[in-house]
């Protein structure tokens, strides 16, 4: 595994354009996590009718990335 050293050297190492691509994904990391960590609290919360009814919503919708548990 790289220690934290050898990659600060090698961030250190990087050109300016390099070094801009790097941040970008740095803080689009930072930033899905953020989103990840609300979306999770917001869902801890919900009842079970509340889920229910997100499931029945989400059904049809083309971006569902898993099929409908009652899809034959």
């Amino acid at each position: 595994m790289t220690t934290r050293e050898e990659i600060k050297a090698k961030i250190d190492a990087l050109s300016d354009a390099s070094f801009e691509e790097v941040v970008k994904v740095i803080e689009r990391q930072a930033y899905v996590e953020q989103q990840m960590a609300a979306l999770t609290a917001f869902a801890e919360d919900w009842t079970p009718e509340e889920q229910a009814a997100w499931d029945e919503g989400t059904k049809r919708r083309p971006w569902r990335t898993t099929p409908a548990e009652d899809a034959s």
